[in-house]
């Protein structure tokens, strides 16, 4: 697979993906900013979609395959 060249490491964007999130988190228990976050109710499922895919993508490529008996 080729590296593009200006592309992040996947550690530095994954961290940095926490880090907005722990921030977000923040923001939820807030009384001042909690209904900020629950108008991207829709977009926080995305992101839980995507993250769901990627690790059972990881998962299946990591298990040996199993015979069908």
């Amino acid at each position: 697979m080729e590296r593009q060249m200006n592309r992040e490491p996947v550690s530095q964007t994954a961290n940095r993906i926490i880090a907005e999130l722990n921030g977000i988190g923040r923001m939820a228990i807030r009384p001042e900013t909690c209904d900020e976050v629950a108008a991207e109710e829709r977009a926080l499922w995305a992101i839980k979609s995507q993250v769901e895919f990627i690790l059972t993508y990881i998962r299946e490529k990591q298990e040996p395959r199993r015979a069908v008996q």
